[in-house]
């Protein structure tokens, strides 16, 4: 979790360097952070494979994610304005 807080936090910085675009994304990701922790709270009454089943699709969803931005950074496409 904590480098999962980590990685995301610094790749936010990156793509959005603006001082004031960072305050409204960081709110914008604190706000569905804790929209996802209410969430698997309500969903405690899963069973233990569903609740792997979405953690396994999380992390490949991830995984997908940063190795395009990878790919973007070094074809020399750097972060949106």
């Amino acid at each position: 979790s904590a480098l999962n807080k980590t990685g995301l936090s610094t790749l936010l910085g990156i793509l959005y360097e603006d001082k004031e675009r960072q305050d409204f994304i960081f709110t914008i990701y604190h706000w569905w952070q804790a929209v996802a922790i209410f969430t698997v709270y309500l969903g405690s009454s899963l069973p233990m494979k569903a609740k792997l089943a979405v953690l396994l699709v999380t992390l490949v969803a991830a995984a997908v994610s940063y190795l395009r931005m990878e790919q973007k950074l070094r074809r020399g496409g750097g972060p949106p304005p």
